[in-house]
């Protein structure tokens, strides 16, 4: 079959709901027949049933966008910091005072606010705003181009609620896989559209830290790891398994109050440089 036949004929399924676009697969689908329009449900749940949440809340687990490594720092330090990224309107970020709340709601070692803004051209605003707070922890991603992802986002959240409806699926396979599928191929299109305005490497954003704005041509994994070694510079290196975690068993938890306690105090150490206790193999990590 000839190209601009082929195009002809397959505009025409689509036109017709026959078969449908898999964007994520690069292919087409027949489209099922499960006894109802399954897109005017889909407009009736985001018109009628979606409760307000903050943008945060909603793509906090969904988006590929969740944390980033500073390689460098973390090899050369022998231990695992992230910088945690938390999208944000631009209204709630130039009313904040402090990103203590941000730390205090999530653990991590250093904030990404990438500032969502429906108008856009706001840079100046925002650059401001970062470095008033001050906090060498933090970066904000400012996009290029004003967000306009809400009605993808928004989609999404109702084939998600819809999948949760227990009298609506009724344990109806076609149903349960058709919104499934749905499900998928909406996710991936919001995360590539996310990655494209807010990932520095797309070169369609502005970083701003500190009281700089992040050179066009600089890495950005690079400048992670630069925050890091300013802000955590001084922290120890302990190159040990049972002790560079988040959760530690109480038997390493003495061995490490142990050695910091004979550290500070001036206590002799030398005994710690042999043997194999908790407290040794810590002591020479």
């Amino acid at each position: 079959m000839d190209t601009p036949h082929y195009v002809q004929v397959r505009d025409s399924l689509l036109q017709k709901q026959i078969i449908v676009s898999r964007p994520q697969t690069k292919s087409y689908n027949f489209k099922n027949d499960i006894g109802m329009n399954l897109q005017e449900e889909i407009e009736q749940v985001m018109n009628t049933k979606l409760r307000n949440r903050s943008i945060d809340e909603i793509l906090h687990g969904i988006t590929n966008m969740s944390y980033e490594l500073p390689k460098r720092y973390n090899q050369n330090y022998a231990i695992t910091r992230y910088f945690e990224y938390c999208f944000i309107t631009r209204e709630e970020f130039m009313k904040m005072k402090s990103v203590n709340p941000l730390f205090k709601m999530r653990f991590s070692d250093g904030k990404i606010l990438a500032i969502v803004d429906t108008i856009g051209g706001r840079e100046n605003e925002v650059m401001n705003q970062t470095i008033k707070l001050a906090d060498p922890r933090i970066l904000t991603i400012y996009p290029r181009q004003a967000f306009d992802l809400y009605p993808i986002i928004e989609r999404y959240r109702a084939i998600h609620m819809m999948l949760g409806d227990l009298e609506l699926i009724a344990d109806n396979r076609v149903i349960i896989e058709e919104l499934q599928m749905l499900e998928e191929d909406v996710l991936f299109e919001l995360n590539q559209e996310l990655e494209k305005r807010y990932l520095p490497e797309k070169k369609q954003c502005q970083v701003y830290y500190a009281d700089s704005a992040m050179d066009e041509n600089a890495v950005f994994n690079h400048l992670l790891s630069n925050i890091c070694e300013n802000y955590y510079g001084q922290a120890p290196k302990v190159n040990n398994e049972l002790i560079n975690r988040k959760q530690i068993t109480s038997q390493i938890r003495r061995a490490r109050d142990i050695i910091i306690t004979k550290l500070l105090t001036g206590e002799e150490v030398t005994l710690l440089h042999e043997g194999t206790g908790a407290e040794n193999t810590i002591y020479r990590a």
